[in-house]
């Protein structure tokens, strides 16, 4: 993973940091057997997509 995408990790952003409880959610879904969000299944989410999405996103 580039720089980039690594300082934009979920632990690196201050949301988690701010609000632990995040992390209670990030607990959740690693637990969970079936996906809660579509970027939790590894079958059928395009991340490359997501990536290009939101690198025309953000400057």
């Amino acid at each position: 993973m580039c720089s980039r995408c690594n300082r934009a990790k979920g632990f690196g952003d201050p949301s988690y940091v701010l609000n632990p409880s995040g992390l209670d959610e990030l607990a959740e879904r690693v637990a969970s057997p079936q996906p809660i969000r579509v970027c939790d299944d590894a079958e059928t989410w395009d991340w490359r997509a997501y990536l290009t999405r939101r690198n025309h996103t953000h400057p």
